[in-house]
């Protein structure tokens, strides 16, 4: 029966499943959704505005049929079908959450992965180590795709999740294996410290801060803000790999949350030769005071990292939501999101005034940068719809728009 109901996936993104009318009724069909995908490549403020046509969309009481609908399934642990022939997916290293919320050990080594390790300082002159996953066998490095993880601060399963996408990429476009640096920092927490994950040098932070660019927990009295441990190994790989052309933020899901916050607020040295992908954000961070829907009765609905009103990390400074908003403007970001990811995510009211859920918002979103822009959207922002993917990351770093953006572009 399982296998039946994954080929009826794999066979037809657009019918619902027998027995299962019901969660069809925010449903795009597959032709309404190849259109959008298309339409996003030419005119992407009109493909967006096309995502809020879709019937029911904005419908709460619906369960999300897409986790039962996906043209890969339910999860994130098979090859998606556009895969060149005979390309290997490699599961990601099975790791086991204590109480299904730390980590007692994180792998260090799989497949073609290895950890090194850097020193991050404060500016108080506190010192902590960084722990960090890199591809092996690296040479003439051109480009490096930077990787933060999702909610459950995964950096081995989305590290490895990409480089299963560039392993398609390879195949498809016959690329210079060594060329691309691949690198995810461990992000770990306080329960993963005391789970025992963490060394006693090694940066944490507490529950999911880093996801805001909060500052470490530890190791001792350190300061340092996830927004600067990435701006520091940024400033690694460009000393380490001199020739470095691009670099490529990446995240899914909280880490695509994590992605625009700190494409909207960073104090990345290299920001011009910089690219953003964000995957699937459950919500976002709002660069003026407008709302698509109610913001009544919500007294944090600007408060970061819902907007730019207040508490803003330190690590922002002194900078006004004017300097901010123009920076972002200014920078390569690409808004990837899976036509299938109807789910709300968050129902918080800050978030419920960005859309009903995460398609819904996302398109909400799109249209907010026109708006903030003229009523048109950057040159430098771009627009990406996968066509039936719901919230899954694989598929998402794999899709045939991603790959170029990420490991070419």
């Amino acid at each position: 029966m399982k296998l039946a109901l994954v080929a009826l996936a794999l066979a037809s993104t657009a019918c619902a499943l027998p027995g299962s009318a019901e969660f069809s009724k925010r449903q795009a069909s597959k032709s309404e959704q190849a259109s959008i995908v298309q339409l996003a490549k030419s005119d992407p403020l009109s493909a967006a505005k096309k995502v809020l046509t879709i019937k029911n969309l904005n419908d709460t009481d619906q369960d999300s049929w897409a986790k039962y609908n996906n043209l890969t399934g339910s999860t994130d642990s098979t090859q998606v079908p556009w895969a060149p022939w005979f390309t290997k997916f490699r599961p990601s290293p099975s790791v086991k959450m204590d109480d299904g919320e730390s980590y007692s050990k994180v792998p260090s080594e799989f497949y073609m992965f290895e950890t090194k390790h850097t020193t991050l300082s404060d500016k108080h002159g506190n010192n902590a180590t960084q722990p960090y996953y890199i591809n092996k066998n690296l040479k003439n490095v051109k480009r490096a795709v930077m990787i933060w993880p999702g909610y459950h601060r995964d950096s081995y399963n989305y590290i490895n999740m990409v480089g299963n996408a560039y392993n398609i990429y390879k195949k498809k476009y016959d690329v210079d294996d060594g060329s691309i640096a691949l690198v995810a920092p461990y992000v770990l927490n306080q329960k993963d410290k005391s789970s025992g994950a963490v060394k006693d040098d090694w940066i944490y932070y507490k529950d999911d801060n880093f996801s805001v660019g909060g500052v470490s927990h530890g190791p001792g009295n350190t300061t340092i803000s996830a927004f600067t441990a990435m701006d520091d190994m940024i400033d690694l790989m460009a000393k380490k790999y001199p020739n470095i052309e691009k670099f490529v933020v990446l995240g899914h899901s909280l880490g695509a949350q994590t992605v625009l916050r700190y494409a909207i607020v960073n104090h990345n040295r290299h920001d011009d030769k910089t690219k953003y992908w964000i995957g699937n954000p459950g919500t976002y961070t709002y660069l003026n005071t407008d709302r698509p829907l109610s913001k009544k009765n919500c007294s944090n609905y600007d408060r970061f990292p819902a907007g730019l009103g207040s508490n803003l990390p330190t690590y922002v400074g002194s900078a006004h939501r004017s300097n901010l908003t123009k920076k972002f403007l200014a920078r390569d970001i690409r808004l990837a999101q899976g036509l299938n990811d109807n789910g709300v995510s968050s129902d918080s009211c800050d978030t419920m005034a960005q859309g009903h859920n995460r398609l819904e918002r996302s398109a909400y979103f799109v249209k907010h940068i026109a708006d903030v822009n003229g009523g048109k959207l950057p040159k430098s922002f771009s627009l990406e719809y996968v066509e039936g993917v719901s919230h899954q990351n694989y598929p998402m770093f794999a899709a045939k728009d991603s790959l170029p953006y990420i490991f070419r572009d």
